[in-house]
């Protein structure tokens, strides 16, 4: 049982209990000694083994207002973050830098429905020459997922026309070590010693934690998570859900893919 539901469940017996207290204090004489521990314990007990399915009901709807609330609150920083996310020049990026509609995506690399996900994304960005995706690092899954986002930053910054192939490589592949990761530059054609140079950089540490906190300010707690037009969409979304997204954030109209403009694109 999670710490919400302890939570919850403790709040629901407090409440139960003075239930019981009051009751006692209505119908308990005026000249009885008080009202026992094995007393209220007794009516405690009884209550919840009469009433199960209003206890489940009760703990049910306080955690749904909390998620609703915590939802609103996330949706709430959103809006007021959404330009700093969409813009931070510190995030690696793929597609039309003035598209109409942004992505932003919250991953690790050795997460598998980040990488389950990653063919949609790569054909949504072949087939819409008009959106822009923003890479958010997340690595929550262990020390070879930190060493990945790292080498992502790493490349993006030493050579960024080379990041989203270098960023695909570990997507469709498994997370490495280092040797790994160096493998893949040679492959592409990066200095690997200045990859681990700038890999060990404090403004990449730097990017890590500004990432963290920013995802932990708008309630994302697991990877995937994307921001699609500045709507939150937690867990991985299949291509009809994602362009459904888009087509929403466009006010509602589809537009087609080889339409808008297109500059500067950046290679996907």
């Amino acid at each position: 049982m999670n710490s919400s539901l302890l939570k919850t469940f403790g709040l629901f017996l407090l409440l139960v209990v003075v239930i019981a207290l009051t009751s006692f204090s209505i119908f308990k004489s005026p000249g009885s000694s008080g009202i026992t521990k094995e007393e209220v314990e007794s009516v405690v007990a009884e209550y919840i083994q009469n009433n199960p399915q209003a206890i489940l009901d009760s703990v049910n709807k306080h955690q749904q207002n909390s998620a609703a609330e915590e939802g609103k609150k996330a949706q709430e920083n959103i809006t007021q973050k959404q330009k700093e996310i969409e813009n931070d020049p510190t995030s690696p990026m793929a597609g039309n830098p003035k598209g109409d509609v942004v992505i932003v995506e919250f991953f690790d690399y050795s997460c598998g429905y980040c990488k389950n996900v990653f063919p949609t994304i790569e054909k949504l960005l072949e087939e819409d020459k008009n959106i822009k995706i923003v890479f958010k690092e997340l690595p929550i899954l262990g020390p070879n997922s930190e060493l990945a986002a790292k080498a992502g930053l790493a490349v993006n910054m030493i050579a960024p026309g080379k990041y989203f192939e270098f960023h695909k490589k570990l997507m469709i592949g498994r997370t490495g070590g280092q040797e790994s990761i160096n493998a893949i530059a040679k492959e592409l054609g990066i200095d690997t010693a200045a990859l681990e140079e700038k890999m060990k950089s404090p403004e990449i540490e730097k990017t890590i934690m500004a990432d963290k906190e920013m995802a932990a300010s708008i309630g994302i707690r697991g990877t995937p998570a994307f921001i699609v037009g500045g709507e939150l969409v937690p867990g991985a979304i299949d291509y009809e859900a994602f362009k459904g997204l888009i087509a929403k954030a466009r006010g509602g109209k589809a537009v087609d893919s080889k339409e808008g403009a297109a500059p500067e694109m950046l290679q996907p």
